[in-house]
């Protein structure tokens, strides 16, 4: 079991989680590009297919070596939770819901990461912490309030898949860095993905729109493979921490999919936001222990 480092975390870790969210923030937009052109499970599965290819070059280039047994059983957990189940189920929840509104569940995401990392990676935040974060999630869940249909089941299941791929490949990212461990998990992932894609028949069209092919590119190469460095990177310094920054992720979802896809634009969204930001600012400042009195020797 992983133990957390000690915090606080250095401000290069919340810069590299950051960036990651930003690249993050464009999946579930570029989602319902590609749905234009390509069905859920094409797209699940083609990001993975095509991601495989700079992975299977970079660890060529590095010549990295192989992850140790115990490494690969922990690997799966990533598999299961960032190649496969969180792009299945958030594509499948992309073709009713809009990109804005998809966020209703995972709001939930920062939670679950932070919840697996206590009981996975040895991780113990302080109370404050837990505050921050259930506030946080409360907000972003209250702005996002509607009733609910169908296919927030989805997001709900992306959420928990994500959190437990990022949760685990964060703990693991300390052990052999955080660009081997997506590296190696699309790679192991690759095969299975490729040979359900023969099977399923599907015919990947060859013809324009252009958008859902670039979107297709985007999420394969950003969304699965490179903000993947940043993001166990810093998560690596600290899970629970770092995974709090997914609670800014909602709003720059909200402010693309405005600008990129015309969906509509909430005026609360400021003020929201705000309690969002000093929700997460309490997360990244935990109570540090106190020194233990000396008792004077007589």
């Amino acid at each position: 079991m992983s133990h957390a480092p000690p915090s606080p975390l250095p401000s290069s870790a919340l810069l590299w989680g950051g960036t990651a969210i930003a690249a993050f923030s464009a999946t579930l937009p570029a989602t319902r590009v590609a749905l234009e052109l390509f069905a859920p499970t094409e797209i699940a599965l083609g990001r993975i297919v095509l991601a495989a290819l700079p992975a299977l070059a970079l660890l060529l280039v590095t010549r990295s070596p192989l992850p140790t047994r115990a490494q690969w059983r922990r690997l799966v957990w990533v598999v299961a939770g960032v190649s496969f189940g969180f792009p299945l189920c958030s594509a499948l929840a992309m073709q009713e819901n809009g990109a804005a509104s998809g966020a209703v569940a995972l709001s939930g995401l920062p939670l679950i990461t932070a919840l697996w990392a206590r009981f996975r990676a040895g991780e113990r935040p302080s109370g404050r912490f837990w505050i921050g974060a259930l506030t946080g999630a409360a907000a972003v869940a209250l702005f996002m309030a509607r009733p609910l249909v169908y296919d927030d089941g989805w997001l709900l299941l992306a959420a928990v898949a994500g959190g437990i791929g990022y949760a685990e490949g964060g703990a693991l990212a300390r052990e052999v860095g955080g660009w081997r461990v997506i590296t190696w998990a699309i790679i192991f992932a690759a095969p299975l993905a490729l040979l359900a894609l023969l099977l399923s028949g599907s015919g990947w069209p060859s013809s324009t729109p252009l958008a859902p092919w670039l979107a297709l590119v985007y999420l394969a190469l950003i969304s699965q493979f490179a903000a993947f460095f940043a993001w166990y990177h810093a998560l690596a310094q600290g899970i629970a921490q770092i995974s709090q920054l997914q609670l800014l992720q909602p709003f720059f979802t909200i402010a693309l999919a405005v600008i990129w896809l015309g969906e509509p634009w909430s005026a609360e969204l400021p003020l929201f936001a705000l309690v969002v930001v000093a929700s997460v600012a309490l997360t990244q400042r935990p109570r540090l222990p106190q020194p233990k009195k000396r008792v004077a020797t007589p």
